[in-house]
């Protein structure tokens, strides 16, 4: 098996050293230490605040400007920290999942 990135994120530090001496049972391990970029998403680390903000906005732009659509509208809005996330019932039309596919594919 093979696994290009994975991104752990904790809390203490004990629990991390114990994750990657897991994986380097099964994998071969490349800790690069603290990220600033993962998967196209931006991660700006404030350690006194212990906020962890990402930015999706450079791949954003790449998928509006792969799709002809840069000249859209703009708007900034916040998650709702009370919404409740449902999983995917697994029902799309098969072009929502090739729209969704090709824009997904863009992160490579």
């Amino acid at each position: 098996m093979w696994v290009n990135n994975i991104l752990a994120v904790v809390i203490i530090n004990d629990e991390f050293n114990q994750l990657v001496q897991l994986l380097k049972i099964e994998y071969k391990v490349k800790d690069i230490s603290q990220p600033s970029n993962f998967i196209r998403m931006a991660i700006k680390w404030d350690r006194k605040t212990k906020i962890l903000p990402l930015s999706q906005s450079h791949y954003i732009k790449t998928l509006l400007s792969r799709f002809n659509l840069k000249g859209i509208y703009k708007y900034t809005i916040s998650m709702d920290p009370h919404a409740n996330l449902a999983k995917f019932d697994g029902k799309a039309t098969i072009n929502k999942k090739k729209i969704y596919s090709s824009a997904v594919g863009d992160i490579n």
